[in-house]
């Protein structure tokens, strides 16, 4: 990354600056920064109202009426001029999910296996062979967004999205694979399942995964799966 390198700020609407960044400035590491750097700015609790990330860019809220626009952006652009993105880009834990790739958890996997010319066990050591990091959550509450996929599995959404699928069920599409921790509709390639509770609502933060977070699979049996069931209810 070239050491003058700083990103966009723009106006918002009246309360907000968007926060934008060039990938090409970033040698790929342009959603690890953008997080870095929001991750740093929501240390500032008492100058914004919110900082919300997404994939390339965030926005930052501020209370217009306790701070003009302009004040607003110097002391936005005084701090990411000090932000340092090598010292602050510091990796997460692996969280390790578990997922039973078998039939009766994996309902597109013959497909993704015979639309990309690869074996089951092909797809499934495709899968579980990169460590994902969580670029971004949405579509639903919790739901991950994880990059990037091996560029063999690439596939598009289905053409008739489900109108359920089960908790912790895995999909792919494009160049991401997600998890649906609520489970719900969905239209991505589901190839798999995961026992692993991703939403406690007793707990003070409910779902397991955030943005930053690096996640590996592993594949388990159909046995392997209802143990792991059986023993978070015990």
């Amino acid at each position: 990354m070239k050491k003058n390198f700083k990103p966009s700020i723009t106006q918002f609407g009246d309360d907000a600056f968007l926060v934008r960044a060039e990938a090409k400035e970033l040698q790929g590491k342009l959603n690890e920064y953008i997080l870095a750097l929001a991750k740093y700015l929501r240390r500032f609790e008492g100058t914004w109202i919110d900082v919300i990330s997404a994939e390339e860019s965030f926005a930052v809220r501020f209370n217009p009426l306790e701070i003009s626009v302009a004040n607003a952006y110097k002391q936005l652009d005084k701090k990411i001029d000090a932000f340092n993105f090598q010292k602050s880009n510091q990796n997460h834990p692996i969280v390790n999910i578990p997922v039973c790739y078998s039939d009766g958890f994996a309902p597109d996997l013959q497909i993704v296996a015979q639309e990309k010319s690869l074996s089951i066990d092909d797809v499934v050591e495709q899968h579980t062979s990169v460590t994902y990091r969580v670029t971004v959550i949405g579509f639903t509450p919790g739901f991950a967004y994880l990059g990037d996929l091996p560029e063999a599995l690439f596939m598009p959404r289905r053409s008739v999205p489900r109108l359920y699928l089960q908790p912790g069920s895995i999909g792919i599409t494009g160049h991401r694979t997600g998890i649906y921790p609520l489970g719900g509709p969905g239209g991505w390639q589901i190839i798999g399942c995961s026992p692993m509770a991703l939403f406690d609502p007793s707990s003070e933060n409910p779902f397991k995964l955030s943005t930053g977070m690096r996640v590996k699979f592993t594949a388990i049996s159909p046995e392997q799966f209802h143990q792991y069931k059986t023993q978070r209810r015990q």
